[in-house]
């Protein structure tokens, strides 16, 4: 597995190289954002062969360090080449500080902005930029140009959630949620986190393993209108019947096209657990961001009858 590693590792760099950058950083996320990420998505693991569910890589030209919390302190050891890698605590270890002392000034990080949230992009910026070193965002990630046996996404088809298990109708939820968006004063609202935008349309997913949830991403408006970016390929017969009306599917590749339709619109985002791409090419197009928690998190929390029915008869079952 060691030759493995290394030949990736050395892929990986010669990606840094073609951009002129010094390391890149690679998180366990992915572009959702999710404690869960599904085997398609596992870069850190393709990089390391670490399986722990939290934790950061940084490859540098001649050396790279992984980032992991208390829990992983003897798997990191059992799972990861000490010769490929320097084990380092993720929280003792502040990843931006860390760079600035091992980098000299003019210096370029690369990372991938689909894989971090807007927060740490500002922050390790900021951290960054004092030590006069640019943080780069790639267009293409080095690990997903060199994974040749990368597992296939799910191709499950989309779960029909009955209004009686859910207790209201998509389109109730969604001109509630849009009514939200608007006193937050926001034309548009940026859903990232996939079960919200699962309990917006009433529907269910087996993208990702242990949850019940379906890949994408969705732009909810202050009218309650929703565009769903997913694998359109797996919608069911009837989607547009359960949805009601004022739902659209469109393809992931087809999201950063409709972001930059975004000009002059007041955007809507979590800049804590909202991916950076996102909110930056939304930014870039001329949309104003306003900052915000996800406004589907607590009217999902605060559960329905007919919800802690279900919840009750699934402990039972």
């Amino acid at each position: 597995m060691s030759n493995a590693i290394a030949a990736r590792l050395s892929a990986i760099r010669n990606e840094m190289g073609k951009s002129n950058l010094d390391p890149f950083i690679i998180p366990r996320a992915d572009e959702y954002l999710g404690e869960y990420v599904p085997a398609h998505n596992e870069r850190m693991l393709w990089a390391s062969g670490f399986t722990g569910s939290a934790g950061m890589i940084i490859v540098l030209k001649e050396s790279a360090a992984i980032f992991v919390d208390g829990r992983y302190t003897v798997q990191v050891r059992q799972q990861v080449d000490a010769e490929l890698f320097e084990y380092l605590s993720l929280h003792d270890t502040p990843q931006a500080q860390w760079l600035t002392e091992k980098l000299s000034a003019n210096a370029n990080v690369g990372f991938d902005a689909r894989l971090h949230t807007l927060s740490w992009f500002n922050n390790t910026a900021d951290t960054l930029n004092k030590a006069q070193i640019a943080l780069v965002a790639v267009k293409d990630n080095p690990i997903d140009v060199n994974w040749s046996d990368r597992p296939q996404a799910s191709t499950e088809t989309v779960m029909l959630f009955s209004e009686q298990s859910a207790g209201r109708s998509s389109i109730d939820k969604r001109q509630s949620i849009g009514a939200a968006v608007k006193a937050a004063g926001a034309d548009v609202a940026i859903i990232a986190a996939l079960d919200s935008c699962c309990w917006l349309l009433n529907i269910r997913g087996k993208d990702v393993p242990r949850l019940p949830v379906v890949l994408g991403t969705a732009l909810l408006h202050a009218n309650g209108d929703m565009v769903l970016f997913t694998d359109t390929k797996k919608l069911p017969a009837g989607i547009e019947q359960h949805v009601g009306t004022g739902v659209s599917f469109k393809t992931e590749a087809e999201l950063e096209a409709e972001l930059a339709k975004l000009t002059g619109a007041k955007v809507l985002a979590s800049p804590d657990s909202t991916n950076a791409w996102l909110q930056i090419t939304a930014q870039n197009a001329g949309a104003e961001l306003i900052a915000g928690a996800d406004p589907v998190a607590l009217p999902k929390a605060q559960k329905n009858d007919a919800e802690l029915n279900g919840m009750k008869a699934c402990h039972i079952r």
